[in-house]
């Protein structure tokens, strides 16, 4: 059963269409056969459009929707979803790179939303500082309605507030995740019905165009939570086949195919920093697959290209050297690492005279140790511990003051 949404067309029952096809029959017409069912049940059913598979990403492309084109405005876009969406401090986030995939197809839009920090963002700067990055213009952009821990139950903004406050042209909606902790997969179905039937109710009164929406599928997990792994992601699995199976709608609803497109799909070994949360590479899928399914929609008018399978993680890397007494300094990192999210930390020491050496992976956050003078400090940060962990560094060295102390056995440069 299809679940009902106001203004959609009137979708004709299986045995209606039986009867309908025996009655052209026997008039002299010709009826085509249904083609048989997908053999994958878990793979969702193929949109009515003319569709291609992307030789980079695997993503989809489609001939284009009427183009969503709203008068005297940018395209208002709001980005709907838990910690994937709102991102920890110190990410670049996924948000940021659908914006710079909406700036190379030279679309004109702007993002929405209650707020602008990004989790665990210390409360003492301001939001922007928080980003791994703010250029393009992305420092403007900052505006989502996402947060961390959030389920359709408990997100802290109802969907028919943010339809009348914020009139979104399309919605991007990623939850379901922290659901699946509990729910089923038909149960999160619903909910994501109920919440898509909230948008249409608003759009309903207002009498205005129906706001469209891209779905974004529940992610493979690579660890476990309240339940097993194995359960978890069978139940997101058969959440994603109902979603895509019951609410999708040309031009109006399309999921991102993020598990069940092309390749590369979504691999929580390789595209999470902890089997749960995306990496750098993982945002920049997860941004690629969200713009893949708005040009879908019609509201690019090219295909951007942002998947980068090998960006780096750049977060600001500075650190403190005070005099402790003697030859010894207290070295300070607490500032960066609980700016970038980091939850690891080592130092590069490189004394005069002699080679480079790292120390061990630290939870701490500061160091009381003997330098000698001249020796240039330098930080690297780490996030995760999985194989998809994220690695900062060395940034910027630091060097002890003092007079440089000549190694032992160094001699005099001869004379001319």
């Amino acid at each position: 059963m299809r679940l009902p949404f106001p203004g959609r067309p009137a979708v004709v029952p299986r045995a209606l269409t039986g009867v309908l096809l025996a009655a052209l029959v026997a008039a002299g017409g010709h009826a085509v056969a249904p083609a048989p069912a997908a053999a994958d049940p878990d793979r969702p059913r193929v949109l009515p459009l003319e569709r291609t598979e992307d030789a980079r990403t695997g993503g989809p492309t489609a001939r284009a929707c009427p183009p969503l084109d709203p008068a005297r405005r940018p395209l208002r876009i709001m980005f709907v979803g838990d910690s994937m969406t709102q991102g920890l401090s110190g990410s670049a986030t996924y948000r940021y790179w659908v914006w710079r995939g909406l700036e190379q197809t030279g679309t004109d839009a702007e993002l929405v939303g209650p707020r602008l920090r990004t989790h665990r963002a210390p409360r003492d700067v301001p939001p922007r500082a928080s980003y791994e990055h703010l250029d393009h213009g992305f420092d403007r952009q900052l505006a989502h309605a996402a947060q961390a821990g959030a389920t359709f139950l408990t997100h802290p903004d109802r969907p028919r507030v943010l339809a009348r406050r914020y009139d979104p042209d399309v919605v991007v909606l990623q939850l379901g995740y922290n659901d699946a902790n509990h729910a089923d997969g038909a149960e999160i179905a619903r909910r994501t019905a109920a919440f898509v039937r909230s948008f249409r109710h608003v759009d309903a009164v207002r009498g205005g165009p129906a706001t469209r929406f891209v779905l974004g599928q529940v992610p493979l997990a690579g660890k476990s939570g309240s339940r097993p792994l194995a359960e978890r992601n069978a139940v997101t699995r058969e959440a994603n086949r109902l979603v895509a199976a019951q609410l999708t709608e040309p031009c109006r609803v399309v999921t991102n195919e993020l598990r069940t497109g092309g390749e590369p799909r979504w691999r929580p070994v390789r595209d999470t920093f902890d089997g749960r949360h995306p990496n750098t590479a993982g945002e920049t899928l997860m941004a690629q697959r969200m713009l893949d399914a708005l040009r879908r929609l019609g509201a690019l008018r090219g295909r951007p290209d942002v998947y980068r399978p090998d960006e780096p993680w750049t977060p600001g890397l500075d650190l403190t050297l005070e005099p402790a007494g003697g030859r010894e300094w207290r070295v300070d990192w607490a500032a960066a690492e609980r700016l970038a999210g980091a939850d690891r930390a080592r130092l590069r020491l490189v004394e005069p005279g002699r080679a480079p050496r790292l120390t061990p992976w630290s939870a701490a956050t500061s160091a009381l140790m003997p330098l000698r003078p001249g020796t240039e400090v330098s930080l690297v940060l780490r996030r995760g511990g999985a194989p998809g962990r994220m690695v900062a560094g060395p940034g910027p060295a630091s060097v002890v003051p003092g007079p440089v102390e000549r190694p032992r056995g160094a001699q005099d440069p001869p004379g001319d």
